[in-house]
């Protein structure tokens, strides 16, 4: 770490202003704050096994997670599968499979979280699983938003131009964000809903690779 007076040697050297190295201080300062929280946030979550990702893909095995949060929790697949609209049999199958990956237990009539830390998949690169989800959250954010009523949900978008260098920055905040969101809203001791957040951050200029390997637009 760069000391106050390294810093105002360093600063005077490059004949920056007073006011310009006091900014730039507040920025390396900033950063690091930024990344021990995200750091410490980290701890909270488990990385999940790409085999296990695979096997319960699919939106409702999460949600059915979520639910056995809830105050008014039903250990009961007919009373899932009427709240997340869906088959009796999908909820019995899920939940044989939450079992076998280790991430929920039953016995008799209660079902426990194994594993009550936050997972998360976490990989540098995608798969045809984790594709899949993001297809379902996004079918599902389309139907909420002819649906469910305005005050209910929250749909909004921002057209941006950036540099394309600093997206794996994009990446960190948006992760960051959705965690910190987490954290907030599931603090209450009387939590009643699953609801479903999905972020999207795409370019609509064309990408086009070159013969050098690498992308230009």
């Amino acid at each position: 770490m760069v000391s106050k007076t390294m810093h105002l040697v360093l600063g005077e050297k490059l004949g920056l202003a007073p006011h310009s190295i006091k900014n730039f201080r507040s920025f390396q300062r900033s950063k690091r704050q930024t990344l021990h929280h995200a750091d410490s946030n980290l701890n909270d979550y488990e990385l999940m096994t790409i085999d296990t990702f695979a096997i319960i893909s699919d939106w409702y095995h999460y949600a059915i997670l979520e639910l056995i949060k809830l105050k008014h929790f039903k250990a009961d697949a007919r009373w899932i599968a009427k709240t997340l609209n869906l088959p009796v049999s999908a909820v019995k199958i899920a939940t044989e499979r939450l079992e076998r990956v280790g991430l929920l237990h039953i016995e008799k009539k209660q079902w426990k979280l194994k594993n009550l830390s936050n997972t998360m998949t976490g990989y540098s690169h995608t798969t045809a699983a984790a594709k899949q989800l993001q297809k379902q959250v996004c079918h599902m954010s389309l139907q909420a938003l002819e649906e469910i009523p305005f005050q209910y949900r929250s749909h909004s978008s921002m057209t941006m131009a950036i540099d394309s260098e600093q997206l794996s920055l994009a990446k960190n905040y948006i992760q960051d964000f959705r965690r910190k969101l987490s954290h907030l809203l599931q603090r209450s001791k009387k939590l009643d809903h699953v609801y479903q957040l999905g972020i999207s951050f795409y370019p609509l200029t064309q990408i086009i690779k070159n013969h050098n390997g690498g992308k230009h637009e």
